[in-house]
C-alpha cells in the first residue's frame, strides 16, 4: 500500500464529464462486493471521460479501460486533482517506486473534518507494476481505501486504515467479524469505524447514485 505523503498533493478545483451509462442504482457499499462495484463504475467513468476528451490526457495513448498501463497512466495524469461535480470529491493519481517497479493508484479522494480532526480518504484501484517493459512484465492490481488523517505539523498527513485487506478480497477486518477494523489500524483512531459507515460506504455511493442521476454527457 502507499505511504503516508507520498501520493497527497493539494487539490486543484477544475470541472470533468461523466460519460458511461451506469446502473439503476448504486451497491450497498457496506458490503465489499457492493463497494468494489462502486468504485468500477466510478473510475470506469473518468477513464470514459478521458477516451471522449483526449486533449485532456498527459500525452496519447489508446486504451479501453483503467486496467491498460499507458492509458491509465495518461488519462490519470492528465486530469488528476480536477474536482467531480457531485459533492466533494476529486480525481486522484499518483506513481511512487517499488522493488523492480513501480505501483500506481488510479482514485477519487475526499478530504473532510469528522470528529473535531482533519481526514484525507483515498479510494481507487491500486496498480503494482514489476519489470515494466520486459518480456515478463507482471501486473497485480486490488482495490484500496486509504484513511489519512492530518497531524500537528501543516501538510503532513498519516496513514491510520487501509479499509481493504491487502489480499483485495475483502474488508480489512477481524477475523470473524463483519465491520471490526481495530486490529488492522495503523494508529489508534476512534473515527475509523463511523467514516467508514458514512463516508466510504454511504457518501462514495451517492457519488455513483448522482453520477447516474446527472445521466452526463445527456
Amino acid at each position: 500500500m502507499f505511504g503516508a505523503g507520498k501520493f497527497i498533493m493539494a487539490v486543484l478545483a477544475v470541472t470533468c464529464l461523466f460519460y458511461r451509462p451506469m446502473d439503476a442504482h448504486a451497491r450497498n457499499g457496506l458490503t465489499f462486493k457492493g463497494f468494489e462495484a462502486n468504485l468500477f463504475d466510478v473510475l470506469s467513468g473518468v477513464a470514459t471521460y478521458c477516451q471522449h476528451n483526449p486533449g485532456r490526457m498527459a500525452f496519447a495513448a489508446s486504451g479501453a479501460d483503467y486496467g491498460d498501463v499507458l492509458f491509465r497512466k495518461a488519462c490519470g495524469a492528465g486530469v488528476s486533482h480536477a474536482k467531480l461535480p457531485f459533492g466533494d470529491w476529486n480525481i486522484f493519481y499518483s506513481e511512487a517506486e517499488h522493488p523492480d517497479g513501480y505501483r500506481s493508484i488510479f482514485a477519487v479522494i475526499r478530504q473532510f473534518i469528522f470528529g473535531g480532526r482533519e481526514y484525507l480518504l483515498v479510494i481507487g484501484d491500486e496498480m503494482f507494476v514489476r519489470f515494466p517493459g520486459q518480456e515478463k512484465q507482471e501486473i497485480t492490481r486490488r482495490p484500496a481505501a486509504l484513511l489519512n488523517v492530518r497531524e500537528d505539523r501543516p501538510g503532513r498527513w498519516v496513514e491510520v486504515i487501509d479499509y481493504v485487506a491487502s489480499s483485495g478480497a475483502g474488508w480489512n477486518v477481524r477475523t470473524g467479524s463483519l465491520s471490526d477494523f481495530s486490529a488492522a489500524q495503523q494508529r489508534a483512531d476512534d473515527n475509523v469505524h463511523a467514516i467508514w459507515q458514512r463516508i466510504v460506504a454511504a457518501d462514495f455511493g451517492r457519488l455513483v447514485r448522482n453520477m447516474k442521476d446527472m445521466r452526463w454527457p445527456d
